[in-house]
C-alpha cells in the first residue's frame, strides 16, 4: 500500500486546519496530524461526501464548509494536476484567499526500493530472474518498488532507441524463457509502466493469467488490469485478444459462481420486465452512469419495469492481487444511493452487490439477477462486463458497448454506433458474429438539450487569457497515451505560426513526448497543462474550438463540447465518435488537413460561429431520439429467442 506524507512544512503546529479529499492520501494525513497532536483538523470536505456516510469519518460538503474557522485548507490530491484543479474551484467558488490554501501534491514515501538496477538484471536471465522473485516477496505488490528501473528504461527509449530497443528485446526474450506466470505478469506490468507494451507482451499475460489455477482473486484483477492497459493502447490487441478474455471471464466467473443460487422467480406476466447492468455507479460522473443514466430513466417513462443492477464485484481489498491493480477499484455504488434516488425517477430499484469478497458478490448478484427474472437484459459494461456470462446463459442480453466495435462480453445481439465498421474491426477479432450487430447512434440526454442555460463560463481574465486569443482544447482521460508526437507536432506547428494561439490540455496527465520536445510552450504560457476539470461546460463556454487526436474514446467530452456550441476538428478515422459528430463533419483526410481547417476557423470568426451552431444543433437531434432509440433497443431484445 502506498504511503503519504502530510506536508508539515508548509503547516505550522497548532493551526486549525481543513483537509480537503479524502482519499488515501488524506486519511493518511488525518492519522498523522492525530497521532502527532500536530494540528487540530476542524473539517474533512470531500466532492463526494455522501460516499463517507457509513464510515468512520465525518465529512462535509464543500458547500457545508463556510460553518468552519480555519487557517488553512490542506489538499490532499495524489495527481498535481487534480490539486490544480481543486484549487481553482476553492478559490472560483469560495474566494478562499490564496495563502490559507496548501496545495503540496501528496508525495508517496517509499518504504520498498528495488535492491537490483537494470544493469543487474540485464546481466542474465537468472539474475532478472532474482530480481523479479524479490518482488513477490518484499515489494508488497507495490509496483513503485522497480520505479528507477522503469524510469531507466523509458530514458533509454528516449534518448538513445537503438540501445533501448536491445534493453526491450532482451527482456522480451525472457518472457520465452521463464516459466512462472506471476514472474512473466510482473515484467509485463513494466513494459506497461515504461511505455513498450506491445502485443506479444499483452498475449503472453492473457496465457499467463491461464496458467493462474490456485488464485482467481488475482485472476480477478488482472482481467481488469488487461482492460485498462488496452483502453489506454489499443494497437496492443493481437488476433484471438477479445476472444481469450472473453472465456478468461467466463472461466472466472464459473470458479465463485454457486449454481444452487441461480433460482428464477416469477416471470413478470406483462413482459415488461427489464434489467440494466451498468459499471461504475459509484460517482455520478463517470461517463457509464451518464450514458445509462437518460435510458433507464426513459425506460421507467415507457411503462416498462426497471431494475439497475451495478457491477461492484472490483472493489480491491490489499492483498487480493501479488501485485496491486493499476487502478484499484475502492469505491462502491452504494455510497452515492442518494444521488442515484436524485437522478433516477422514482420507481426505479437499483440491487446494490453485498458481500466482503469477490465471491461473496459474484453470488448476490447472480442470485438477486435470476430472482427478478428480467424479459431483456440491456448491458452497458462494454469491455467491463466480467459477469456477462452470469446473464448471457439465463437472459436475452443485449450489449452497448462503451467504445470500440469487437467486444470480450457475452451476448446474444451487440449494438454498436456503425455496422460496417464493426464489420471492419471483426474481420481480425471475430469477437462479434455479423448475425448479432445491430447499429444504432446512441442518443443524447433530453432533458441536457433542453435544460436552458448551462455554466457560467470561466472568464478569461482570471486564467490570464485575453480577448483575442484563440483558445484550442483537448480533453480526455488518457490524453497521455492518446496524444501522439503526429498530433502534438501539428497542434505545437499552429501555435508556432500563431502568436495568438493558446492549447489547453484537460485531463489528469499528458504525454511525455510535448513536456520534452517544447519545454518553452509551457513556460510562455502557449501550451496549458489544466489538469482534471470538474465543470467542463465552464471551461468550454471560454474556448474556440475542441481539436480531436485519432482515438476510439472522448465521446462524453466531445458530446459536451458540441452542446456548447464548440467547432469539432476531427478526422474522418473510425472510431465511437465519428457517427456522434456524423462523417460528413469530419475532416477527410489526416492531421495536415485538420490543420487546415483550424486555419480557416480561426481566421473567419464567422464560419467558427456556423460550425458551433451546427455542432449544437446536432447534439439537439441527437437527443431527440432518445424515445425511438430506447424502443428500438427493446424491439432488438425482445426478437431474442431464448
Amino acid at each position: 500500500m502506498a504511503n503519504y506524507l502530510f506536508p508539515f512544512d508548509k503547516v505550522e503546529k497548532g493551526s486549525d486546519i481543513v483537509i480537503y479529499g479524502m482519499g488515501l492520501a488524506g486519511r493518511q494525513y488525518l492519522e498523522q496530524v492525530k497521532a502527532l497532536e500536530y494540528c487540530n483538523v476542524v473539517a474533512l470536505v470531500d466532492r463526494d461526501a455522501s460516499k463517507f456516510a457509513r464510515s468512520q469519518y465525518h465529512v462535509v460538503t464543500l458547500e457545508e464548509l463556510s460553518r468552519y474557522s480555519f487557517d488553512y485548507i490542506v489538499v490532499a490530491a495524489i495527481f498535481g494536476d487534480t490539486a490544480k484543479s481543486i484549487m481553482r474551484d476553492l478559490r472560483r467558488r469560495m474566494d478562499i484567499p490564496p495563502e490559507k490554501l496548501i496545495c503540496a501534491q501528496a508525495e508517496e514515501v517509499r518504504s520498498n526500493f528495488c535492491l537490483y538496477g537494470l544493469e543487474y538484471m540485464l546481466r542474465g536471465y537468472e539474475e532478472l530472474s532474482a530480481c523479479l522473485e524479490n518482488f513477490l516477496y518484499e515489494a508488497c505488490g507495490n509496483i513503485h518498488y522497480y520505479d528507477e528501473i522503469i524510469n531507466e528504461i523509458k530514458s533509454d527509449l528516449y534518448l538513445d532507441s537503438e540501445k533501448g530497443g536491445r534493453i526491450v528485446d532482451f527482456l522480451k526474450g525472457y518472457l520465452s524463457w521463464e516459466t512462472s506466470p506471476r514472474k512473466k505478469i510482473l515484467l509485463v506490468r513494466i513494459f506497461y509502466e515504461a511505455g513498450c507494451l506491445d502485443k506479444e507482451c499483452v498475449e503472453t499475460m492473457m496465457g499467463c493469467i491461464r496458467e493462474i489455477q490456485d488464485d482467481y482473486e488475482s485472476r480477478i484483477w488482472l482481467t481488469w488490469d488487461i482492460s485498462l492497459m488496452e483502453l489506454e493502447n489499443t494497437h496492443v490487441r493481437y488476433d484471438n485478444y477479445f476472444l481469450d478474455k472473453r472465456q478468461i471471464m467466463r472461466e472466472n466467473m464459473d470458479h465463485f459462481l454457486d449454481r444452487a443460487v441461480l433460482v428464477k422467480g416469477e416471470k413478470d406476466p406483462e413482459g415488461k420486465r427489464i434489467a440494466v447492468i451498468g459499471f461504475h455507479f459509484d460517482n455520478v460522473a463517470t461517463s457509464h452512469f451518464e450514458f445509462t443514466r437518460p435510458m433507464i430513466n426513459e425506460l421507467c417513462g415507457m411503462g416498462y419495469k426497471v431494475t439497475v443492477f451495478p457491477i461492484d464485484l472490483l472493489r480491491y481489498s490489499y492483498g487480493e492481487c501479488f501485485i496491486e491493480p493499476i487502478v484499484p477499484v475502492v469505491k462502491v455504488s452504494s455510497a452515492v444511493k442518494q444521488k442515484h434516488g436524485q437522478l433516477l425517477d422514482p420507481g426505479i430499484d437499483i440491487v446494490y452487490p453485498q458481500g466482503s469478497t469477490i465471491g461473496e458478490r459474484v453470488n448476490h448478484f447472480a442470485r438477486e439477477i435470476y430472482r427478478y427474472n428480467p424479459d431483456v437484459v440491456l448491458d452497458f459494461c462494454g469491455e467491463y462486463a466480467f459477469s456477462s456470462s452470469i446473464y448471457y446463459d439465463g437472459f436475452p442480453t443485449v450489449a452497448l458497448p462503451m467504445r470500440g466495435y469487437a467486444s470480450s462480453a457475452w451476448f446474444d445481439k451487440y449494438v454498436a454506433r456503425d455496422r460496417q465498421m464493426c464489420i471492419e474491426e471483426n474481420r481480425t477479432f471475430r469477437s462479434v458474429p455479423l448475425d448479432k450487430i445491430e447499429a444504432m447512434v446512441p442518443a443524447g440526454d433530453a432533458k441536457y438539450a433542453y435544460a436552458g442555460s448551462l455554466s457560467q463560463p470561466y472568464d478569461r481574465r482570471q486564467y490570464g487569457f485575453g480577448k483575442e486569443d484563440f483558445l484550442i482544447v483537448t480533453s480526455g482521460d488518457r490524453l497521455k497515451n492518446e496524444l501522439t508526437m503526429e498530433f502534438v507536432d501539428c497542434v505545437c506547428s499552429f501555435l508556432q505560426e500563431h502568436g495568438q494561439a493558446r492549447w489547453l490540455l484537460v485531463g489528469r496527465e499528458i504525454c511525455d513526448y510535448i513536456e520534452k520536445a517544447y519545454p518553452s510552450y509551457f513556460e510562455e504560457g502557449r501550451v496549458v497543462k489544466w489538469g482534471y476539470e470538474t465543470d467542463l461546460y465552464a471551461l468550454y463556454g471560454m474556448c474556440d474550438i475542441f481539436w480531436n487526436p485519432i482515438r476510439n474514446g472522448a465521446g462524453g467530452c466531445m458530446t459536451r463540447a458540441m452542446r456548447c456550441g464548440l467547432p469539432i476538428v476531427t478526422t474522418a478515422f473510425p472510431s465511437d465518435c465519428l457517427p456522434v459528430i456524423g462523417v460528413e463533419n469530419a475532416v477527410d483526410g489526416g492531421y495536415p488537413e485538420c490543420k487546415e481547417y483550424v486555419e480557416r476557423l480561426f481566421s473567419d470568426k464567422e464560419l467558427r460561429r456556423r460550425i458551433g451552431e451546427l455542432m449544437r444543433q446536432r447534439f439537439i437531434a441527437n437527443a431527440k431520439g432518445m424515445e425511438e432509440y430506447v424502443r428500438k433497443l427493446l424491439e432488438i431484445g425482445y426478437r431474442i429467442n431464448k
